[in-house]
């Protein structure tokens, strides 16, 4: 998030794959975990470009990609 301009929280390289993740908090209502606008825009980008984000909520989620 420090980075801005709605790039994702975690790049994860693993076995040749990069992977571009969101983390929203699954703990909070479900309007406090939607993507903010430059979020939404980076995440059209790269899905556009063949490149998708994937947005998790817990640790059950990001051990699942």
């Amino acid at each position: 998030s420090r980075l801005g301009r709605g790039v994702p929280d975690l790049l994860i390289a693993r076995r040749g794959t990069l992977r571009q993740v969101e983390v929203k908090d699954g703990s909070k209502v479900t309007s406090a975990q939607q993507l903010t606008a430059q979020e939404a825009e980076y995440h059209r980008n790269m899905h556009a470009a063949g490149c998708p984000v994937w947005v998790v909520r817990s640790v059950k989620e990001a051990v699942a990609l």
